[in-house]
């Protein structure tokens, strides 16, 4: 079993771990025999007191993360300022995860601990923000939330590089520039068109959805690939891009509204529950925890995604669920 292995199963059982203590609830005495089991645990091997120690601090900055998020997008000298104090930046290493392989961070990031955010992009929204920005060449972006996006516009291109979350742009006419959305996994080149690109660091992909017109959707490595390295979609198609190339979703498989968080709204139209709560996270700050037992179930209706714990309850009324809140930083949904 490899380090990174080991560690994205230990951050799993340090999850499960915090769960169960705090079900105990403030003020009561721990129970002796969970305590000595979780001590047992702890010191069992290196990579439990490694795992603890991180979802620790992942919740105790979660309150600083918070007072970040709040700042207007953009606002990169302050939010500069504010990190580089040097009492301050041991919590900026541990915000960003440095150190920490690509496996386990990506596994807390499906947890719904959001820290891998480039805190100085460009333009970048924090948990529960979206933000509409008109670009000097006319063209319209809006950021959904727990979004960060670095543009580069010269004489000869517009690009935009998305790192986390997910964007949606009007393109203005520019035929002698280009206008490109790059991301880790590959590019999507606009055809003079309305369409948006979210990236999901939990599978590793790039997700495409085409509202007007057409673009050319290109994986960022040719040689070897399974799939299309580049594809051309059109108004309507969606499509995901990863290692292997460009993979076509068909039509029966657009289970998401894709721009109804424009309006604040999650319209489900039968989803699996795993994918609504990942469109959820970006939500709500700290965790929330699935049991595995019911990401497949299925999901209609229509949520508030600016009031996480109304989608929530609606969601535990709705579906054979139950929701437990541990803290206001851990919510646990499993059957009922």
């Amino acid at each position: 079993m490899t380090n990174t292995t080991r560690l994205e199963r230990a951050i799993h059982e340090a999850i499960d771990w915090a769960v169960r203590l705090q079900s105990q609830g403030a003020g009561k005495m721990p129970d002796p025999v969970q305590q000595a089991d979780f001590e047992r645990w702890l010191v069992q091997d290196p990579d439990h007191a490694d795992a603890w120690a991180r979802l620790q601090t992942r919740l105790e900055i979660a309150a600083a993360v918070r007072t970040v998020d709040r700042r207007a997008a953009g606002q990169a000298r302050q939010v500069r300022e504010l990190l580089t104090q040097p009492r301050r930046r041991g919590t900026l290493k541990n915000l960003l995860g440095l150190g920490l392989g690509a496996g386990a961070a990506a596994l807390l990031v499906r947890e719904g601990v959001q820290w891998s955010r480039p805190m100085l992009a460009d333009l970048q929204t924090g948990t529960g923000q979206r933000l509409q920005r008109q670009l000097v060449d006319g063209s319209t972006l809006y950021l959904n939330a727990a979004s960060a996006v670095d543009l580069a516009f010269d004489a000869e291109q517009r690009l935009l590089t998305l790192h986390d979350g997910e964007l949606l742009v009007q393109v203005a006419s520019d035929p002698g520039r280009p206008f490109v959305v790059r991301t880790a996994q590959g590019q999507v080149r606009a055809l003079g068109t309305r369409f948006l690109v979210r990236c999901d660091p939990g599978s590793g992909r790039t997700w495409v959805s085409v509202l007007e017109h057409a673009v050319q959707a290109s994986a960022g490595q040719a040689a070897g690939m399974s799939a299309d390295a580049s594809l051309r979609l059109e108004a309507g198609n969606q499509a995901w891009i990863d290692v292997d190339g460009v993979h076509r979703v068909g039509a029966q498989s657009a289970s998401i509204d894709p721009d109804a968080w424009l309006q604040g709204r999650l319209a489900v139209l039968d989803a699996p529950l795993s994918d609504v709560l990942d469109r959820l996270r970006p939500y709500r700050s700290g965790i929330i925890r699935m049991d595995p037992a019911v990401a497949d179930l299925r999901v209609q209706g229509v949520f508030s995604l600016d009031d996480t714990d109304r989608t929530l309850r609606a969601l535990a009324e709705t579906q054979p669920l139950r929701i437990d809140y541990y803290s206001r930083w851990i919510v646990m949904v499993r059957p009922r």
